[in-house]
């Protein structure tokens, strides 16, 4: 089974959706009308067309929309044990269990398109969003406008709750330093990252 439909079955505890690009969904619908448009006048007005240019038509607009909708928007569902995020292009599960920071992040363009060797899903917008560090060390940076609602529903599905007092872990993940996140003095109690 693929994590896109264990994500979509069951009842969602959480679900929210972020679109990323305005601009290019109305674009691809636009396109998709068109081509659906093109197939079936072309089979109705010329005689000798085929009738199968219409369905031809129609199923690449049905196609292109249907693209258009996926890669134009991030969601995050939250299942029992289960943190499910699809940027449209990748679509990743991560286990409550595991995350051992979650904290939320203000991502300029400039972080928004930073490549990943995880997880930036983000889709390019910059915006509000959460970072989540694994506790084997994988990061990712998730688009949503949802970052405190998201925290609360994680806390009462099991996230330990000292994955949001821990100070990020800059020794773990390194690179991400010049992020604008909530700070944390590493001082508070709990805020001693666990291997």
């Amino acid at each position: 089974m693929s994590i896109s439909s264990e994500m979509d079955k069951g009842t969602p505890i959480h679900r929210s959706r972020v679109h990323t690009s305005y601009i290019s969904k109305v674009v691809m619908s636009l396109l998709a009308v068109a081509f659906g448009v093109f197939g079936i006048i072309v089979a109705i007005v010329d005689e000798n067309a085929p009738w199968w240019v219409a369905i031809v038509g129609v199923i690449i607009a049905a196609v292109l929309f249907g693209v258009g909708m996926v890669l134009t928007q991030v969601t995050v569902v939250v299942q029992p044990g289960a943190l499910y995020v699809s940027a449209g292009y990748r679509t990743v599960k991560l286990p409550i269990s595991s995350i051992g920071y979650f904290g939320q992040v203000r991502l300029t363009r400039r972080n928004a398109l930073r490549f990943s060797k995880f997880g930036n899903l983000t889709n390019g917008k910059p915006g509000p969003a959460v970072e989540v560090v694994t506790r084997d060390g994988k990061y990712y940076a998730i688009l949503t406008n949802s970052g405190t609602e998201l925290a609360d529903v994680l806390l009462r599905e099991g996230l330990d709750p000292s994955a949001l007092r821990v100070a990020f872990p800059v020794d773990v993940v390194g690179s991400r330093a010049d992020y604008d996140r909530e700070q944390r003095p590493a001082s508070m109690p709990g805020n001693q990252q666990r291997r």
